[in-house]
């Protein structure tokens, strides 16, 4: 896959960043570790959404209404809607008591009889679309912005970052905040800035944006984060949870008139 745009077929996977056991019947220890009232009935963007594995996870196991992704990779969206739909249909219906349980059907059932979620329910609950978030806009979207309630931006940035320098990369924060209620939240997934040196060693061409960067992973980049109108809730260090192997970062979205100063709740 592309070392240009970050689509390898795994990097976004938590078992990358967490050392956990990569399979979809696992949690992800990124989502578990989140306030999980921000979740649910939440309406969520997930950016980067990669094989859809971050999607799957947050419709069966943390209530939210509802999942959008978007990839620059057409190949890792047609995997996206196919794992969704697998996932979803292997929840017990919810006139089945007790209501709707993952991984209730065995995976062995759905691999021989197919989904038992209709087409249109899956696309309801997780839809995706391809293209370059910065630039492009969600063809299915109709009436302004949408309002999400949470939007997540897992394993993502360094490769906006590279391939648009930090011009881009204050373009990319602030079309999250339009995108985004007031007092919604962003989930900011950061690499280092080592991640960023390894990822020009696979691509050259990468080299003279790389080289133009002044905005680096870390108090430069939240500064930058905060100047396009978000407030610091809380961070997840290195080792937190499961393991962490990543920092996590959770912002809101500020109101007009609103400061980010000291802004510790969700």
């Amino acid at each position: 896959m592309s070392t240009k745009t970050g689509s390898y077929k795994t990097y976004q996977s938590h078992a990358r960043h967490t050392g956990s056991n990569p399979a979809a019947h696992i949690p992800d220890p990124r989502l578990l570790i989140l306030p999980q009232e921000i979740l649910k009935d939440a309406r969520v963007l997930d950016i980067g959404c990669n094989n859809g594995a971050v999607t799957g996870h947050l419709l069966l196991r943390h209530g939210v209404k509802s999942v959008v992704g978007v990839d620059v990779d057409e190949e890792l969206v047609m995997k996206s809607q196919s794992h969704v739909k697998f996932m979803l249909s292997r929840v017990r219906p919810c006139s089945d008591p007790p209501p709707g349980r993952e991984e209730w059907y065995p995976v062995s059932s759905v691999r021989k009889h197919g989904p038992r979620i209709p087409p249109a329910e899956a696309r309801e609950r997780g839809r995706f679309w391809c293209g370059d978030y910065v630039t492009a806009t969600d063809p299915a979207a109709s009436g302004g912005c949408p309002g999400y309630d949470v939007a997540l931006a897992l394993s993502v940035v360094k490769w906006v970052h590279l391939a648009r320098g930090d011009s881009g990369l204050r373009s990319f924060f602030e079309k999250v905040a339009a995108d985004l209620r007031p007092h919604g939240h962003f989930v900011l997934e950061p690499q280092g800035w080592e991640s960023y040196a390894r990822a020009v060693g696979k691509n050259p061409e990468l080299r003279g944006v790389f080289e133009g960067i002044r905005v680096r992973p870390g108090e430069g980049m939240e500064a930058l984060v905060a100047e396009c109108g978000f407030g610091l809730v809380r961070r997840w260090g290195v080792g937190t949870g499961e393991g962490l192997k990543r920092e996590i970062l959770l912002f809101r979205r500020l109101g007009d008139g609103e400061g980010g100063d000291g802004l510790d709740d969700v």
